[in-house]
């Protein structure tokens, strides 16, 4: 379906905020970005229940590792955790992509599937991701 803006509209979306992660261990998946993907922390959110979020520096964006809610934490729960999220792709050029291909399987990440433009992984908690250069905005311009 598409959409019309209209006069009323608000503004225009320009790309990605954030990105957020539920976890059971925020700190141990974190860890995972850091070492696989070279993705640099920012901060740490606590709360009286302990480690409550990491946040990793994307380009344009950063990758929240927000810790799972539970009964413990919160005896009255206000919302529905539904499914998570099916996949995060990051951008790659293709000059980097064997690269990133040797280093994955090497530190014990597994390639998933592979298309033309996409790697596809797991993390340790079975989030789903992908390492890919379509459209290759890298040399379009």
């Amino acid at each position: 379906m598409h959409l019309r803006r209209n006069s009323e509209h608000p503004g225009s979306i320009r790309a990605v905020h954030h990105i957020a992660l539920k976890s059971k261990q925020p700190a141990e998946l974190a860890q995972f970005y850091k070492d696989i993907l070279g993705l640099q922390e920012t901060t740490r959110h606590t709360d009286p229940n302990g480690l409550r979020s990491v946040w990793l520096q994307l380009e344009n964006a950063i990758l929240m590792i927000e810790r799972s809610v539970t009964d413990r934490e919160a005896p009255v729960i206000l919302f529905d955790d539904p499914p998570g999220l099916h996949m995060l792709a990051y951008s790659i050029t293709p000059h980097e992509r064997p690269n990133w291909k040797t280093w994955l399987v090497s530190h014990g990440c597994p390639i998933r599937r592979e298309t033309a433009y996409t790697l596809y992984c797991a993390d340790p908690e079975g989030h789903l991701f992908g390492l890919s250069h379509w459209p290759n905005r890298y040399e379009c311009t």
